[in-house]
């Protein structure tokens, strides 16, 4: 089921509105199942607030989504800039916003204020991110008690571990890369696979 209704015109001072509820949606074969989205836009297109929640399934693991911003789009419709109040996304993939980010995103440039996030059982701390089309990526930050244990619900690692992680990095790529990125293990140890379980290999 999906019900929406749309209002808006190619005048950035119109007003624009946007009010979009489905439930029990079937995407790429059947591998991904929104269970429930409900989304809502209103004010004109230069200034104007989203809120959005969803819930979904994807290759049979669980997501759930909720958004909250407000901003605007520039007057060609290709840049969105504004402020992010909300931003969690939970079940197999645990991220969640702890302040409110300015953004900017775009086909031309992509820029992330200084953000806090919880992340992997840990923190993520973000002091900038900038992705411009003609300078490239530049972005700096930390991270503290990463549990590497939750990639495997996208990433299968072929060892057994329970590895926490933390780090800084201060990064520019363009032409070239330069900069630094640091990692650190905090605790857990990595078990290499042996074949006879007496005698397993412990690597800490």
């Amino acid at each position: 089921m999906l019900d929406f209704k749309l209002k808006g015109t190619p005048d950035i001072n119109r007003p624009l509105a946007a009010d979009i509820k489905g439930s029990h949606i079937a995407l790429s074969g059947g591998s991904t199942v929104i269970d429930a989205v409900n989304l809502s836009l209103n004010g004109t297109g230069a200034q104007h607030r989203i809120h959005g929640t969803s819930s979904m399934s994807l290759d049979g693991k669980p997501y759930k989504f909720e958004v909250n911003a407000a901003g605007g789009l520039n007057k060609d419709f290709n840049q969105w800039k504004g402020s992010v109040d909300t931003l969690d996304i939970g079940g197999a993939f645990n991220l969640k916003l702890q302040n409110r980010m300015n953004l900017e995103a775009g086909a031309e440039r992509v820029s992330m204020s200084a953000a806090r996030w919880s992340a992997m059982g840990g923190s993520l701390n973000l002091q900038n991110f900038v992705w411009d089309k003609k300078a490239g990526i530049t972005s700096k930050g930390s991270a503290q008690s990463l549990h590497i244990t939750e990639l495997q619900n996208f990433v299968k690692i072929p060892v057994e571990h329970n590895l926490v992680l933390g780090g800084d990095w201060d990064l520019a790529y363009s032409q070239n890369a330069r900069g630094y990125l640091n990692i650190n293990r905090q605790s857990g140890d990595i078990i290499l696979p042996n074949k006879d379980p007496k005698n397993r290999c412990l690597w800490a």
